[in-house]
């Protein structure tokens, strides 16, 4: 065996393959071999098939440092089911409730403007032809 590959050993639950650290993270296998390239995720080692295998708590951190950068970091568990649905009154639910009803007024102001725009051009395609 060449001393730069990993062992290939047996999975247990502090590895995972690719395809489950990709889930973990809400990305793409490709995004995760792209991780893997820049040194943000280390193998540890080779699974059955001679698929990647990284240490969990490597990709729980890293998942922990995205959600960082993005300004949401849950607690706990779901961060949706386990906040918001829990509080009727939590200023996120309320900031999300105000620019659902912000955006519904926005598409039915762009569909009657559509619908002007719509007439406008068969009242110009009508004088055009001399109706």
């Amino acid at each position: 065996m060449n001393e730069n590959q990993p062992p290939t050993h047996e999975r247990d639950h502090t590895t995972m393959t690719t395809a489950e650290a990709a889930e973990l993270l809400g990305v793409r296998s490709d995004s995760v071999h792209g991780m893997k390239a820049d040194g943000r995720l280390k193998v540890v080692g080779k699974g059955k098939n001679g698929v990647n295998l990284f240490l969990r708590r490597d990709v729980e951190s890293l998942k922990v440092q995205r959600l960082k950068g993005r300004r949401v970091v849950p607690e706990q568990g779901n961060f949706w089911s386990s906040t918001l649905a829990t509080c009727d009154d939590c200023p996120l639910r309320t900031k999300v409730a105000d620019l659902e009803r912000r955006l519904a007024a926005a598409e039915q102001k762009a569909a009657v403007s559509d619908d002007k725009a719509r007439r406008a051009m068969v009242a110009m395609n009508a004088a055009v032809i001399g109706e």
